[in-house]
């Protein structure tokens, strides 16, 4: 009886205890519930990720900036076909306005030196008020101003290439940092597989150890292959990190923000393409008609010879009325 008494006694903490540690670990499962619904990095999708870069992309903004510059001085380089206008005016006060002359002590040498009006001088001495109107109009100039425009129209346009062509590599440095991070990620996933394995085959090793059913080495080894996994997952997660910093570099983004991203939409069927001559032939002539850095240098290069016409002109006369 007394033997049944200390029985009952002594597992009634035990019962306590396993209440207690349930209680605690519902306890944590109810509070870290929200808190992992909360720091949930937010949803990114290819097609997002895209239109974040068109829109806060530097690069681009520069291009876009570049090209508008180059348009302008298109409107400038015009500016030789319209009239010159000249307004001009002079205005003089006596003596007290004249230019310094005359003896030390004379009042002039305090005076301001008069204006006067193109094609007439100020009299330092009487009072003199007179304005004057100049039109001048360019009749010919043997092709300066229109060579001057072709040119800067092509640079203009070679401007709005290059735009284009920095548009293409920042939607192509976009999608690829996105491959990069799915790539990254089910890679880190295959590394927790292998150190979960690692794991069970670590505890299946320690029981066999303790039931003397295999040596120690087996386990020291089962160890030793867990710590190499750890340092490989370790190795994994970094090489995420990696990932989505050069994934918010190529959105323009300076802060370093993960994101759960779109697996299956990112991943598109590739058409068919043939691998005869006389396809890689039209794929060849479609990129040498639609590269826009190939445009490009056909415009700049047009706006050279431009220049060298309008340089040429330079040794003719200009005829101004």
């Amino acid at each position: 009886m007394e033997r049944h008494r200390g029985s009952r006694h002594a597992h009634r903490p035990v019962g306590v205890d396993s209440v207690v540690r349930a209680l605690c670990v519902v306890a944590l499962a109810l509070t870290r519930g929200p808190l992992q619904a909360q720091e949930a990095p937010p949803r990114l999708t290819l097609d997002q990720a895209l239109q974040t870069a068109l829109k806060q992309h530097p690069s681009l903004q520069r291009t876009e900036a570049q090209a508008g510059a180059a348009a302008a001085r298109v409107g400038q380089a015009r500016a030789g076909w319209m009239p010159l206008i000249v307004l001009q005016g002079t205005a003089t006060d006596g003596p007290l306005g004249a230019p310094a002359f005359g003896p030390l002590g004379n009042p002039a040498n305090f005076g301001a030196p008069p204006l006067s009006v193109q094609g007439m001088a100020g009299d330092p001495v009487k009072k003199q008020f007179g304005g004057g109107l100049n039109i001048t109009q360019t009749l010919l100039d043997f092709g300066r101003t229109q060579h001057l425009v072709a040119s800067r129209r092509g640079l203009a346009r070679a401007a709005e290439d290059d735009a284009e062509t920095q548009k293409a590599l920042v939607l192509v440095s976009v999608q690829q940092a996105y491959l990069n991070v799915l790539r990254a990620q089910q890679l880190r996933a295959v590394q927790q597989q292998n150190v979960a394995q690692r794991e069970a085959t670590v505890k299946q090793a320690q029981v066999f150890v303790e039931g003397q059913l295999k040596a120690g080495v087996d386990l020291q080894l089962a160890q030793a292959n867990l710590a190499e996994a750890n340092v490989a997952l370790i190795a994994a997660d970094n090489d995420v990190r990696y990932a989505f910093a050069a994934l918010n570099n190529a959105m323009g983004a300076t802060a370093m923000t993960a994101y759960t991203l779109d697996a299956a939409g990112a991943v598109t069927a590739a058409p068919g393409q043939s691998g005869s001559s006389a396809g890689v032939e039209a794929a060849t002539s479609r990129a040498l008609a639609q590269r826009p850095e190939l445009r490009s240098a056909a415009f700049q290069r047009q706006a050279a010879s431009e220049s060298i016409r309008g340089v040429r002109s330079e040794l003719m006369p200009r005829v101004d009325a």
